[in-house]
């Protein structure tokens, strides 16, 4: 998933569809996104718990594993 991320500061920027669709393409089928500043937050359920991250508008990926939020979303607050 990292180097699908990466790329997108080649194609323009991360938007939150091309963040979803990278990531739908290793896996998660139902990707959260929400813009924070200069960041675009991802969050994904997988099989036990979360894939979560940011993407930054330079292309820094921030990527990790974790369980569900007690609200019960993916999404992790930088």
């Amino acid at each position: 998933a990292t180097p699908g991320l990466q790329a997108l500061q080649a194609t323009g920027g991360p938007t939150e569809d091309a963040v979803r669709d990278a990531l739908e393409k290793v896996g998660p089928a139902d990707v959260e996104t929400r813009v924070d500043g200069d960041s675009l937050l991802f969050g994904a359920e997988v099989s036990g718990g979360c894939v979560y991250g940011s993407v930054d508008t330079s292309g820094t990926v921030s990527i990790d594993l974790g369980g569900v939020n007690a609200d019960g979303g993916c999404i992790r607050e930088p």
